[in-house]
């Protein structure tokens, strides 16, 4: 073990002369998780800004013992609700995420007493309650007491031995914590049995779900709870966690059979539980089993590279620190290497080409990627394994977003041409064009019949007559058939401009699509 400044984030390391309960008794002296890092190396996994999100302050001056190039991380021990689905990379599971989720069941305890009629059930459901609320408040004697009588019962009270959230809250009680090392209570192999209870009875309750799904949750022969509360795949996921747990008791015993055997099932279940893979790894880089710890140290480091840190501060890692550093690097190089190609890309799906298109048609797109590849030309070479990871996680998704802007983007410009192809000279405008086209020819018509004869007076007598021909003629002949050749003529000049316009259009469209697949 190190100096007592490192001790708050280190894992349990085995020891047969630094047992598991001095550890902590040691822990427990600590107000907050905090432990010094080598400060290059934290810049190199997570950034100030990131480490803020996670609620972790980097703080100065905690301790003469800081050495140089060295600074402190810490993280209030009051803060870990709150961010507790962020902070599984720091802290121990006996007091951290799985105490935690507990809480899952409190509100909903109420609901789980209104459907069962049995009173001794509900009894039993009331002293887990107790037991929980005991625990949280670190009053683990009552807690211990609460929750035998939930699963044992008392008197009348027959106590309920079906729900896996009682054995696993007897198990973490077991298995102590920062604020709980009382020999009298923590007990491993007795943690160990409650845990893989625990696990058992969450399979079972995942196979009675899958079989019934639609029993009523009323009914004697079901658990309440189990219908309240999960799915199936809650219930695995609680069945792979507990094991993970039982794995890890077991290694603190110094029984790495049984841990491996553990941690290995509960992978099985849930290959995303981080925590399982991580003690797994923690294990097989204890037993020198370097390669493969080194599968499952990849497969962490890719999901939260944040455990590197942690990884840093745990000795079973540190006697083999190369390969850490190794992981590291090809993990570091694999994100660089992905990100270049998504670079490349972008490019192609979104050159500098397709930005007036856009603006011409009024098209906007979100410049998220723009800034995003800007900065990684700028800056890369700063940019944390954290950063790098979730760059290369997220990337793919942003880019099918993109070109599926854009693809939606050319089709709105497409629809644009097809329109302009098909207007027409409105059809209001011809009905009154031939009104002008009418009185002219009425004019001319009158003018040729009056100075077609040999006196004024008399053209003008005979031409009056004629109105009752001309006008009509004029009206319902002349001036359609005027009309008719000059707007033909017209629509024939629209519609070259149209299709001039359109086929513009659709060359815009189709270069919007250029590069998307």
């Amino acid at each position: 073990m190190q100096n007592g400044l490192d001790l708050a984030f280190e894992r349990y390391s085995y020891r047969k002369d630094f047992d598991y309960l001095s550890y902590l008794e040691t822990q427990s002296h600590f107000d907050r998780l905090q432990s010094n890092v080598d400060e290059g190396f934290r810049r190199l996994i997570v950034s100030n800004e990131e480490l803020a999100r996670d609620q972790i302050a980097v703080v100065s001056g905690l301790a003469d013992t800081v050495s140089h190039g060295f600074e402190t991380l810490a993280l209030k021990l009051d803060d870990i609700k709150g961010a507790i689905d962020n902070v599984a990379w720091i802290c121990n599971e006996g007091f951290a995420r799985v105490s935690l989720d507990l809480n899952r069941l409190g509100s909903r305890i109420e609901s789980i007493e209104k459907l069962t009629n049995n009173p001794s059930r509900v009894w039993a459901y009331e002293q887990f309650k107790v037991a929980k609320e005991a625990y949280l408040r670190n009053d683990f004697h009552e807690a211990m007491s609460s929750i035998n009588l939930a699963l044992n019962g008392h008197a009348s009270n027959l106590g309920y031995r079906l729900d896996h959230r009682f054995y696993l809250l007897r198990g973490l009680i077991r298995l102590g914590n920062n604020r709980h090392f009382d020999d009298s209570i923590v007990n491993l192999k007795d943690a160990v049995d409650n845990f893989t209870a625990a696990s058992e009875r969450a399979a079972s309750a995942a196979l009675m779900l899958i079989a019934s799904p639609t029993k009523p949750a009323g009914d004697e022969t079901n658990d309440p709870a189990t219908f309240i509360m999960y799915d199936p795949e809650e219930y695995k996921s609680d069945q792979a966690r507990a094991l993970g747990l039982a794995g890890w008791a077991s290694y603190c015993q110094g029984d790495f059979a049984n841990a491996s055997q553990h941690l290995g099932k509960s992978l099985e279940i849930n290959p995303t539980d981080l925590q399982s893979r991580y003690d797994f790894a923690k294990l097989l880089m204890h037993t020198d089993k370097v390669a493969e710890g080194r599968e499952h140290l990849r497969s962490v480091l890719e999901a939260d590279p944040k455990y590197a840190i942690r990884a840093r501060s745990d000795s079973d890692f540190r006697k083999h620190d190369p390969a850490l550093q190794s992981e590291i690097e090809t993990l570091k190089d694999k994100c660089t290497e992905q990100i270049e190609r998504h670079a490349e890309t972008f490019k192609k799906v979104f050159p500098q080409s397709k930005r007036p298109i856009l603006n011409k048609y009024s098209l906007d797109l979100t410049e998220d990627l723009t800034v995003f590849f800007e900065e990684w030309q700028n800056n890369q070479k700063s940019l944390s394994l954290s950063s790098l990871v979730s760059a290369y996680k997220g990337l793919p998704s942003k880019i099918s977003t993109l070109v599926a802007d854009l693809k939606s983007c050319a089709n709105a410009v497409r629809e644009k041409g097809d329109q302009t192809a098909s207007s027409t000279v409105d059809k209001d405008y011809d009905d009154i064009l031939f009104i002008p086209f009418a009185i002219a020819a009425w004019v001319v018509i009158t003018l040729l019949t009056v100075t077609s004869h040999d006196t004024i007076l008399e053209g003008i007598f005979i031409g009056v007559l004629g109105q009752i021909f001309i006008l009509p003629i004029s009206v319902w002949v002349a001036g359609p058939m005027i009309a008719t050749v000059v707007t033909t003529i017209r629509k024939s000049s629209s519609k070259k401009a149209n299709f001039s316009a359109s086929e513009e259009i659709r060359r815009d469209a189709e270069a919007l699509e250029v590069g998307l697949v």
